[in-house]
C-alpha cells in the first residue's frame, strides 16, 4: 500500500513539473529516507534524473 501511494505521489510530481521536490516530498510522507520503498525511490530518482539530463535520441531513430 506504502509503495502504491509512493509512486502516485511521485508520478504526480512528474506531471505537474516538481521533480525537484521529490525527495522532499517522500521524506515527509516516509517520515524518513530509509522508509521509501526501494521502487519508489528508483522511480523517482529516474524522474529526477531525467528532468536534468534529458536524454537525446539521434535523428536517425525518431523515425
Amino acid at each position: 500500500m506504502m509503495e502504491s501511494t509512493g509512486m502516485v505521489l511521485v508520478q504526480s510530481l512528474k506531471e505537474l513539473q516538481r521533480t525537484s521536490r521529490i525527495v522532499n516530498e517522500l521524506r515527509a510522507v516516509f517520515a524518513s529516507v530509509e522508509a521509501i520503498p526501494v521502487q519508489v525511490l528508483l522511480t523517482g530518482y529516474s524522474f529526477l534524473c531525467s528532468c536534468y539530463f534529458p536524454c537525446r535520441i539521434p535523428t536517425s531513430m525518431q523515425h
